[in-house]
């Protein structure tokens, strides 16, 4: 074990010796880690971290193709398989490179080896520092190693990170073998580096996947040989008015809104869905049905104060008899329309909170007042997060309006004008810590 030991320190030593300046990181590898990494740059002698930036040029990039792609990371490394690489438009690296995450990526020519370098902006955490990553491909573009200086070490030199700016390489390659050597390389082609991800409507934010991204991509590397040589006054982006074609047709680029009235009937056709749209609570008038009619109705959790958690089982006793809850008929009525639709309401179960309804009251009949039960307590304050939830009342709820409609349909035949109508949260005007509530209530006038 030991002999073993020796003789990788003994290689290493060798190693870094033929190489005359070490970059930080690299002085701070151990182990067969370190002799790793030596060997790879050891075929041009020096270590990419330590070079200075303004050696570097972004004209100076190697031919990269998608052959070089498969041979190394399916054929030299182990982190990719090959099913994963069929599918590589869903894995992270090239979403990463489609999404903008990619940035300053420089090469420079080194004892006949391309020398890449490139920083990658994490996609979890995006205000954590970008990677640094380097990689020495042959003047042909097989690539021969890499090294990404942010992830460990057994992930280094195939990371997603190193596969996303193989991918840039790639496209970058694939935009310049499309260009005459008189037209001005289009490296607005590919995706402009996001600093960063600010906040923004959602009319505004392209939810587009990356395979999405890709085609488009694709699309515009394809369609390279028929666009005129671009000025900075024609590209995408700088562009505020609509592309027309020399026919007269507006271009798929142009930034077409859609009409008042497309807009308004949009939202009609959402308001009339079962499931209302959330989109509807910022239109107005739509927005008024989101808006709890009985918010103005005071609720029995208004009275909790954080105050009386110190006071003696006795005190709050005192306090609570002191208490008086008192509500109009006006208010009773305002309560009882508003949780019609139950727990699908808003008010529901804030207006259920602190009081006793008909199927606890024989558990709180029973209570001891001198210890009461912690669960009871807990139902009863708070209905949302203490209910019953047995496979038996999830059916119940899920064909609640079937049984209602079916029940309907039977007793017209026998009834004439007859009549189901929903029913809310009754409050006991008499004793408001009281309330009640039934799925529905029948009309008859008359019967046959």
């Amino acid at each position: 074990m030991d002999i073993s030991k020796n003789k990788n320190e003994n290689s290493t030593d060798d190693a870094s010796k033929c190489i005359p300046v070490l970059s930080e990181y690299a002085k701070a590898l151990e182990g067969r880690v370190k002799e790793r990494y030596l060997q790879k740059i050891s075929v041009i002698g020096v270590d990419p971290a330590s070079i200075p930036t303004d050696q570097f040029s972004p004209e100076c990039l190697p031919p990269v193709e998608i052959s070089d792609l498969l041979s190394y990371l399916v054929l030299e490394t182990s982190y990719y398989t090959n099913q994963q690489f069929k599918a590589f438009k869903s894995l992270e690296a090239f979403n990463q490179m489609v999404s903008g995450f990619v940035t300053s990526v420089v090469g420079k020519l080194i004892a006949g080896k391309y020398v890449v370098r490139a920083r990658v902006r994490h996609s979890q955490r995006m205000n954590d520092p970008l990677v640094n990553i380097w990689i020495i491909t042959e003047q042909d573009g097989t690539v021969l190693s890499a090294h990404c200086l942010g992830c460990k070490a057994g992930l280094a030199e195939s990371c997603s990170h190193i596969a996303s700016v193989l991918f840039y390489l790639e496209a970058t390659t694939r935009i310049h073998g499309k260009l005459a050597c008189t037209q001005v390389k289009c490296s607005w082609i590919l995706p402009t580096y996001v600093n960063e991800v600010p906040y923004a409507r959602v009319k505004d934010i392209n939810f587009s996947s990356a395979k999405k991204l890709k085609e488009n991509l694709d699309q515009k590397i394809d369609n390279l040989d028929n666009l005129q040589q671009p000025t900075i006054s024609s590209r995408p982006e700088a562009s505020q008015s609509p592309r027309v074609s020399s026919s007269g047709a507006v271009s798929a680029s142009a930034n077409l809104r859609p009409l008042k009235e497309e807009i308004d009937e949009l939202y009609g056709k959402l308001n009339k869905c079962k499931i209302k749209a959330v989109a509807l609570s910022l239109v107005p008038p739509f927005a008024d049905q989101f808006v709890d009619q009985s918010r103005s109705v005071p609720v029995v959790s208004e009275l909790f104060h954080t105050e009386n958690l110190s006071l003696g089982y006795m005190e709050l006793l005192r306090k609570c008899i002191e208490v008086q809850l008192n509500y109009s008929e006006d208010q009773i009525k305002l309560v009882e329309k508003n949780t019609q639709a139950q727990s699908k309401g808003v008010g529901f179960f804030n207006h259920r909170a602190g009081r006793i309804g008909a199927s606890i009251s024989g558990a709180v009949f029973h209570s001891n007042l001198s210890q009461p039960s912690q669960s009871l307590i807990k139902t009863i304050c708070y209905p949302s997060l203490y209910k019953i939830n047995t496979k038996a009342t999830r059916h119940g709820c899920k064909h609640e309006g079937d049984a209602i409609k079916a029940y309907e349909t039977v007793m017209k035949k026998s009834h004439v004008n007859f009549q189901v109508m929903k029913c809310g949260l009754f409050i006991n005007k008499d004793h408001p810590f009281l309330h009640a509530h039934q799925i529905s209530s029948l009309l008859v006038t008359a019967v046959g």
